[in-house]
């Protein structure tokens, strides 16, 4: 099984995540680090330019994923003064070949 990932950088702050688009139902979680090391340090998250999630471990979870979680994602590390760039989240519903398989 191969996992990609998504690394947005802008300076010193990376938000990273799995490979896009996410479907609706799954568990996604987002990173956000400090360019350079692996430490963790606590990050708030954003979304649509709203802070939505502190993670004291430089991590968000979000479960039961929907497309109302679709949108721009970025991430700040306290302590420093830089953020990462804004990242879409796109999010995709399940396809009609699945829901039939389902039924």
């Amino acid at each position: 099984m191969l996992i990609f990932f998504l690394v947005c950088s802008a300076g010193d702050v990376i938000l990273e995540s799995p490979a896009l688009p996410v479907m609706e139902g799954k568990t996604l979680t987002l990173t956000c680090r400090k360019q350079g090391t692996s430490s963790k340090f606590p990050a708030d998250f954003y979304k649509n330019g709203n802070l939505i999630n502190t993670g004291y471990t430089g991590e968000m979870t979000i479960h039961n994923i929907s497309m109302s979680d679709e949108g721009f994602y970025k991430c700040s590390i306290s302590g420093f003064q830089a953020e990462s760039p804004e990242s879409w989240l796109p999010v995709t519903g399940e396809t009609c070949e699945r829901k039939k398989k389902l039924n």
